[in-house]
C-alpha cells in the first residue's frame, strides 16, 4: 500500500506520544510515519489542502471544520475530511490551584489562562467553551501559548490561574505535578454539560472517575471530545484499512493502556437504539427516529440531514444485532420462565 504520514501534534504532546508508541517497532514495509504538527486545527487545514493525507483530530474540531464554524468560519466548510476510526475519549480538563477559589468556568473571566497552542484542538475547544459561558477571551489577563508541561509548572508556581486541556485521562503530566502541588479540576453541572453537548457538536458529557488524579476524591463531571483518525476523502479505502490493521495489531501486541486506548472494538462501536427509538447523531440536533424503518431508509434520512452541513455526504447503515422481544410464561405450566420471541408466536404455542 502507499506510504502514509500520520499528522499528530507537537512533539511531546499526547497525540505525538500515543502515535509514536503505537508505531514504534513497525516494519519499514508498513511505511507509516508520525509527523509533528501544531495540533487538531492544523491537521484539518493540512488534510484539506493536501499537505497531509491522514491525521488525528478531536471530534468537535472535525465537526466545526466540516460545518465552517469556530476558527473555520473564515475559510468555510471543509469538504475533503473523512473520519476513518474512533480512537479514544478526550475529556476537557480545567485545572486550577486547590487554593484558588475558582469553582466554575465563569470564574475564569479576566484570569491568566493556558489554552493550548494557537492551532491546537484544546485552544479551539477552550475558546468556544469560554464563549458559551459568557467569558470574553479578549478580556483575559493573559493567554499562555507554550507547551502543556510549562503551563502546568506555571500554574503550580502561581503564574497562571488555570490550564484548559482536551486530553485523554489519565493525563500523565497532570498526575506528576498534582502529586507535588495541590491542584483541582473544575467541571460542569448536569445542565451545563447537556447544553454544551447540544451547542458544540462533537462534545458529549463525561465524568472523570474519582482518584484519577492525586487529591481528586470525587467524580468530575465534564465534557469530552473523541480522538478521531481522519483521512482525506481521496485516500484509498485499502490504504486506510491496511494502516488501521497495523495500528490495531501494534497496540494489541504492546497491551496495557495502549491496547485499551486503541482497539478495533472501540473504533467500530455502533449506536444502540434506545427504547424511544430516537438515536443521537453528530450535527443532527433532534436525532433520528428509526422505529419501523429499514437500514436503507435510515441511511437516506441521515444523508438528507447531513447535506446541510457536508458536501455530498456518504452514509451507510448496517444492523449489527437485533434484540428479540422476550415474554414470560407463568402459572401452572410445564416449563415456566422467560422466552425469546424470534418469530410470531401464538398464546397457545407459548404455553
Amino acid at each position: 500500500h502507499e506510504g502514509v504520514a500520520l499528522a499528530a501534534g507537537p512533539k511531546g504532546s499526547e497525540y505525538w506520544r500515543f502515535l509514536t508508541s503505537v508505531t514504534r517497532g513497525l516494519p519499514e514495509s508498513a511505511a507509516v510515519q508520525v509527523v509533528a504538527t501544531e495540533g487538531s486545527v492544523a491537521n484539518a487545514f493540512l488534510i484539506e489542502s493536501q499537505q497531509a493525507r491522514v491525521g488525528v483530530m478531536q471530534s468537535d474540531v472535525a465537526a466545526a471544520a466540516v460545518t465552517g464554524q469556530g476558527v473555520f468560519s473564515a475559510t468555510g466548510p471543509m469538504s475533503h475530511l473523512r473520519a476513518a476510526a474512533s480512537l479514544f475519549p478526550e475529556p476537557v480538563h480545567i485545572v486550577v490551584r486547590a487554593d484558588s477559589g475558582i469553582e466554575r468556568i465563569e470564574d475564569l473571566a479576566g484570569r491568566r489562562l493556558a489554552l493550548g497552542s494557537p492551532a491546537s484542538g484544546s485552544r479551539h475547544t477552550a475558546l468556544r467553551l469560554l464563549s458559551l459561558a459568557g467569558v470574553d477571551a479578549s478580556g483575559l489577563a493573559a493567554i499562555h501559548d507554550g507547551d502543556t508541561a510549562t503551563a502546568l509548572a506555571k500554574l503550580a508556581a502561581g503564574e497562571l490561574d488555570a490550564v484548559i486541556e482536551v486530553v485523554s485521562a489519565p493525563w500523565q503530566q497532570l498526575q506528576v505535578i498534582a502529586a507535588r502541588t495541590p491542584l483541582r479540576l473544575i467541571g460542569f453541572d448536569a445542565e451545563q454539560a447537556a447544553r454544551i453537548a447540544v451547542d458544540l457538536h462533537g462534545l458529549v458529557p463525561l465524568g472523570i472517575p474519582a482518584r484519577t488524579y492525586p487529591g481528586q476524591d470525587d467524580v468530575v463531571r465534564t465534557v469530552a471530545a473523541t480522538a478521531l483518525l481522519v483521512a482525506r476523502s481521496d485516500v484509498a479505502e485499502a490504504t486506510v484499512a491496511a494502516m488501521l490493521e497495523l495500528l490495531y495489531a501494534a497496540a494489541a501486541e504492546r497491551g496495557g493502556v495502549l491496547a485499551a486506548r486503541l482497539s478495533r472494538e472501540r473504533a467500530q462501536t455502533g449506536i444502540t437504539i434506545p427504547p424511544n427509538a430516537r438515536i443521537s447523531y453528530p450535527l443532527i440536533r433532534e436525532g433520528i427516529f428509526v422505529a419501523g424503518r429499514t437500514v436503507e431508509q435510515v441511511a437516506a434520512e441521515i444523508t438528507k440531514r447531513l447535506d446541510e452541513f457536508i458536501i455530498d455526504p456518504k452514509v451507510s447503515v448496517t444492523l449489527d444485532k437485533a434484540n428479540a422481544t422476550r415474554y414470560s410464561v407463568m402459572g401452572n405450566v410445564a416449563t415456566p420462565g422467560v422466552r425469546v420471541m424470534d418469530r410470531k408466536v401464538s398464546v397457545y404455542e407459548a404455553i
